[in-house]
């Protein structure tokens, strides 16, 4: 019997052992021993990522393969796809040529200018998909953090991708090991109210463009898309599409998300670079603006802080003016009194001040003196303008010109005899002041 018995239970282990082996075979051909998890993501300046998690089973009954248009340099897949993965990127336009292509179209966007090469052709694959209004596409990339990031970077380089916001990704694991992502953006709109947006935008940038020549300099092609921002549009909170362009040029209402993509959206028409710049102002409120390639420096650019009806929302008062120059081609230690960079990509020091607007029209007062104001109250730079403004080079001296002009009332002494009253306004902070006539 004890033969018997240590005969049956090895037996009965076996068998079961076999069956247990069998059965996991069987779910991996026919499972893959997969999981799809789906996660929902929105850009964080906007708020709070969303995230939501779910456990899915997926079939992975077919083999992966390489390529089908075969190996191209330049063109990196860390993914296994599938045919069907293939068909579908190629139903997308994800073609290994038109990938290359799009990243030379891309080459002088700042934020893609600083990615890795495997990260600029995930861009460019992302490029691709939102241009096209494609949706479930398989990427070649499987690093969840990279995608968010490069997703990040085409967001602030791309003002044109304004009916896209986030993204939902479905990565499917092997064990830990991410084995393919398949992107779906969140569309804020169709396609044919994208496309009929796009012609309004259009208008509104031949429109806004009209006045300033493809041949002038830069600096007068970004003061004039500067000026132009300011003067078409109101600062409004809770405005229709306001982390948008389609806000200002649809209907010239917006906040600072809105202004900022404007500007570069435009400057881009005129063949200049910019990128978003995230941060807040020193009291904590969420802010952006630009930061602008004159090909020789750059310079921050914030049309938002340049424009009166912002200055009345924050202030709580009626602005003499409807814009100032005080954030046009600025430098950090400019900025650095009023705004905080809190940039997820690396933003380059802007030091030069070559270009910045009262530097520029000779409104820069280095010392207190009748040839100096004289020859800034008699400027063209503001000849067909009821007022005069300009900057002092540091505190000491514009405490100084508050004392001659102002308190000791000689500012008379340089107007035509005609003035014998004026109002003014003042920027402690940026040193400037600003006489109405």
């Amino acid at each position: 019997m004890n033969k018997i018995r240590n005969f049956i239970v090895p037996g009965i282990v076996s068998i079961g052992l076999l069956f247990c082996v069998a059965l996991l075979w069987y779910a991996y051909r026919e499972e893959g021993w997969f999981r799809k998890e789906s996660m929902e993501k929105q850009e964080s300046f906007f708020g709070a990522i969303q995230v939501k998690a779910k456990n899915l089973k997926g079939k992975d009954g077919e083999a992966v393969i390489p390529n089908p248009e075969g190996e191209m340099e330049g063109i990196i897949v860390k993914a296994g796809l599938k045919a069907e993965d293939w068909d579908v990127r190629h139903a997308a336009g994800l073609t290994n040529q038109a990938i290359l292509n799009q990243m030379g179209l891309l080459e002088n966007r700042y934020a893609f200018s600083l990615l890795k090469p495997d990260e600029k052709q995930l861009y460019a694959e992302l490029y691709l998909i939102l241009a096209g209004h494609h949706s479930e596409v398989p990427l070649c990339e499987t690093d969840p953090e990279i995608l968010e990031y490069v997703e990040h970077c085409v967001y602030l380089d791309c003002p044109e991708l304004f009916y896209a916001n986030g993204c939902i990704y479905t990565k499917m694991l092997l064990g830990d090991t991410v084995c393919r992502i398949i992107y779906e953006p969140v569309y804020t709109m169709s396609k044919d109210e994208a496309d009929a947006c796009v012609g309004k935008i259009n208008e509104y940038s031949t429109n806004a463009l009209a006045g300033i020549a493809m041949n002038s300099s830069v600096y007068d092609k970004v003061k004039h898309v500067y000026e132009y921002v300011i003067l078409n549009t109101e600062y409004e909170l809770n405005s229709k599409d306001d982390q948008n362009i389609c806000s200002v040029f649809l209907y010239g209402k917006s906040v600072c998300m809105g202004y900022s993509r404007a500007v570069q959206y435009l400057l881009r028409e005129l063949g200049i670079e910019s990128c978003i710049v995230y941060g807040h102002s020193v009291n904590g409120e969420a802010h952006s603006w630009n930061l602008v390639d004159t090909g020789n420096a750059y310079y921050f650019v914030d049309a938002t802080w340049g424009d009166s009806s912002y200055l009345s929302h924050i202030n709580g008062a009626d602005q003499l003016i409807s814009l100032n120059y005080d954030y046009l081609f600025v430098t950090n230690d400019d900025l650095s009194n009023t705004h905080v960079i809190d940039s997820r990509i690396p933003i380059p020091r802007c030091v030069s001040d070559q270009y910045n607007f009262y530097v520029k029209e000779k409104l820069y007062v280095e010392e207190v003196s009748a040839e100096e104001f004289l020859a800034i109250f008699g400027t063209e730079a503001f000849n067909e303008l009821p007022y005069v403004a300009f900057r002092c080079k540091d505190e000491e001296t514009y405490r100084e010109v508050r004392r001659h002009l102002i308190d000791e009332n000689h500012i008379f002494d340089y107007l035509d005899e005609n003035v014998v009253s004026l109002n003014f306004t003042y920027n402690e902070i940026m040193h400037t002041y600003t006489f109405l006539f």
